[in-house]
């Protein structure tokens, strides 16, 4: 691997190299205690450190790429284990807003004109802000109110300096840890900086909005903002501001709970199973509360396809669940991830599926949550070789982030609540 694809990363090289050096230091003073008065091969035991925990830290430190490459590999069952999985969830990439003078140096050479031409408010302070971008609200000169999302400055270097490293990296390790190799780090790796370009791509966001906003412009209770197509470049997005609150923010106000969880709930599995295209991370602060109960989703940058097929044997699995009929869950499982019987002991994964699916008849009394059962069922079939489709398991963490955000508003509300309802009514026999 020629050495000079790498030299301009060079000094990011260091200053990760320092880190995880130190963190390295650091996890081992915590994992070991040294007992006084015994041998050498005595003198060091394990201790209570959460590894998860840890490694979670190790990224946030890393910066604003290693923490979405955590994000990534959240959604990755057959590399992580699920506490590993479930502490990368929590990845926060919350960083202080850049100046108000970058702000309007990036619109002028974005616009190519000056912002006064577009803009007749533009207020200096975000609304929010993130490791990629912030929002600044403002107003056209034609009078809309409008959100502006702006990129970060020089983050794209930043992260295509960070991805170099990674590569370099993935390849050490596939040529001198031969564990990995099963992995493919390399691959890995190269998936990641697909998803790292779409998110960096505002002017595909904006094409991510229109479509979500084209399939609900008519769907009551359920809003998405109007993009302005002419004013996004790949560096800034101008959307309808959408006055709202955060949903737990509104947990103490009197609202109609189940109204509001029916609607978020009703409109992702809309957007997964009838329009097979849909939001990949429906979190908290994704999701707006409006007046009458109405909800707007934010931020486009990961979604999720759903081809035909692949939307009606995922629409099988989840009838299958709601009913608690197994041997259709299976059945329309087998189809949908293409396997062949020569491969794998089918009837060994059944069996065990079923001791799986089994919780699906007591999940509400026992309170066991959904979307566990759902990544153990995943989990299994991936340990008994079957391939699971990158967007299933993106559709499968879309629920699993959507039932976190049902129980984080409204805990006594349960998502299997909807899921049987919603089943028989768009069933087609």
């Amino acid at each position: 691997m020629p050495f000079f694809r790498y030299s301009r990363s060079l000094g990011r090289f260091f200053r990760i190299f320092v880190i995880l050096t130190k963190r390295g230091i650091l996890y081992l003073k915590l994992r070991t205690v040294f007992i006084p008065g015994q041998k050498d091969k005595k003198r060091i035991r394990k201790t209570g450190i959460d590894t998860a925990q840890f490694a979670r830290v190790t990224l946030e430190k890393l910066g604003p790429t290693f923490i979405k490459f955590g994000q990534f590999m959240s959604v990755r069952p057959e590399l992580l284990s699920a506490e590993v999985r479930y502490e990368f969830r929590s990845l926060q990439d919350k960083v202080p807003p850049f100046s108000f003078d970058e702000v309007i140096k990036i619109l002028d050479t974005e616009f190519k004109v000056i912002h006064t031409e577009i803009f007749s408010e533009f207020d200096k302070a975000p609304v929010a802000s993130a490791s990629i971008s912030q929002v600044h609200r403002a107003r056209l000169l034609t009078g809309e109110e409008v959100a502006v999302k702006i990129q970060r400055p020089e983050i794209r270097k930043v992260m295509e300096a960070d991805i170099i490293i990674m590569e370099f990296l993935a390849y050490l390790g596939e040529r001198f840890i031969p564990r990995l190799r099963k992995n493919r780090p390399r691959m890995l790796v190269e998936e990641f900086s697909n998803w790292t370009e779409r998110e960096l791509d505002f002017q595909q966001e904006g094409k991510n909005a229109v479509h979500f906003y084209f399939h609900f412009k008519d769907y009551e209770g359920v809003k998405f903002p109007a993009v302005y197509p002419e004013l996004t470049t790949e560096k800034i997005l101008v959307m309808e501001f959408i006055k709202g609150r955060n949903l737990l923010d509104a947990q103490e106000e009197a609202i109609d709970r189940q109204a509001v969880v029916r609607r978020i709930t009703e409109s992702m599995l809309k957007q997964i199973f009838q329009d097979g295209f849909f939001h990949g991370d429906p979190h908290p602060g994704n999701i707006l509360l409006l007046n009458g109960n109405t909800i707007a989703y934010l931020d486009f940058g990961i979604v999720g396809y759903l081809a035909k097929e692949l939307r009606e044997w995922s629409f099988d699995c989840l009838f299958g669940m709601a009913e608690g009929d197994i041997n259709r869950v299976i059945d329309s499982f087998i189809e949908l991830c293409n396997v062949n019987e020569d491969e794998i002991d089918v009837h060994a994964y059944r069996r065990r599926i079923n001791e799986v699916l089994g919780d699906l008849h007591v999940c509400q009394i026992c309170e066991i949550p959904f979307s566990s059962i759902l990544e153990r069922f995943l989990n299994t079939s991936l340990e008994y070789g079957l391939y699971v489709p990158a967007d299933v398991v993106i559709m499968s963490k879309a629920i699993t982030t959507l039932e976190g955000t049902i129980q984080s508003f409204a805990p006594e509300i349960k998502i299997i609540d909807f899921l049987k309802p919603y089943a028989q009514k768009f069933l087609i026999v």
